[in-house]
Formats: structure tokens, sequence, C-alpha cells
């Protein structure tokens, strides 16, 4: 997003979780670690960006729970190069800060995030577990140094047999990987 003017996006009691700038929620694919505002201008805007709300009936799915985007120019957060990521603390560090007007974990831009690509080519001997009562869980990342935190993921696009996950990472940090039922033959 570059060189937009937002006007007029009071609060509104009708929609409290409104923004200038926002995700589509109950969402499977996420941003790529490549995507970037720069250029912004707010007028009579209340909340310029919105991570989600965190109801049990959003924030479920991959794309949810991996968004990140940077602020190129400032223009956004107030700080050049520095990033707005889903607020997980596999994604934070301690240089970054919870935003509850975001609902975002604002980095600086010393923190380097990448995605992973991970496909599963042979579904048909994966036999999962279904969790949460809403969906299946397909893998499990841990980042090493807050190993007690979970990252579920389902699948993007979430299907009956989960093939593609694309977790949000941290360069330089160390993860584990887990998989709830056997780990598939075919794995790329």
């Amino acid at each position: 997003v570059k060189n937009l003017k937002f006007y007029d996006f009071p609060d509104d009691p009708r929609h409290p979780n409104s923004s200038a700038l926002g995700f589509l929620l109950n969402l499977n694919w996420q941003l790529a670690v490549t995507s970037n505002v720069s250029g912004l201008v707010f007028e009579n805007v209340s909340t310029r960006i919105q991570f989600g709300t965190g109801s049990i009936y959003f924030n479920r799915l991959d794309g949810d729970l991996n968004q990140v985007i940077r602020d190129g120019d400032g223009s956004l957060t107030g700080e050049k190069g520095s990033w707005l990521a889903t607020a997980l603390p596999v994604h934070t560090m301690n240089s970054c800060t919870f935003k509850p007007e975001y609902n975002a974990t604002h980095c600086p831009s010393s923190i380097n995030y990448g995605q992973l690509y991970i496909r599963n080519m042979n579904t048909s001997g994966t036999v999962f577990p279904c969790a949460f009562g809403l969906h299946c869980l397909g893998l499990v990342v841990r980042r090493a140094d807050v190993a007690s935190f979970a990252h579920n993921m389902i699948s993007t696009p979430h299907t009956d047999v989960p093939f593609y996950f694309q977790p949000l990472v941290i360069k330089g940090k160390t993860y584990t990987l887990e998989f709830p039922y056997s780990t598939p033959s075919h794995l790329i």
C-alpha cells in the first residue's frame, strides 16, 4: 500500500474494531513478508490498522495467525522499517511491544521476518486428529526460546487433509515443526 490518504475513520460504537487498514478475518492465506506500506496520511482516523478481534470465531485460521506488514517509511507506526505482526509469542522478541490499538506486536527494523513454505506431497497416508472443536490440527510450530507456546496451524487453504503450511518465522531463531500425526513421507 503506497501513497494513500485516509479520511474520516473515527471511532464508531456500531463497529468497535474498525480501522483505516485491516485484514480480512477468517483468512486462510496470510500476507507475504514482503508486504509493506509507505506514504500513508491519516486525517481524522482513530485506529490506523487492526489485526482482528481475537474472538473465538476469528484469528483461528493460518492467515489470521501469521499476518505481518512492514512500515517502510514510518507513516503507519511512526518508526521507519518497523514491523507489525500478529501478537503471538513466536512472532515477538524482547525488543517488540504489544500495541493494543492495533491488536498487534510492533517490532523494530532489526527484526527480520521470513516465511517457510511446507507442502505435504503425500496426503493419501495422512491421518490427523481434530482439535479445538472447530478445525483439525495440521502442524505445530515451536520456537526454541518460547517452546512452551504451541503455534497450532491448520492448513492453507483449509481442506480436509492438511497439505500447505506457511508459518511466519523470525530469521536466526530455531524452530521445531511437529506433526500431531505420523510425519508425512514426502514434504517439500
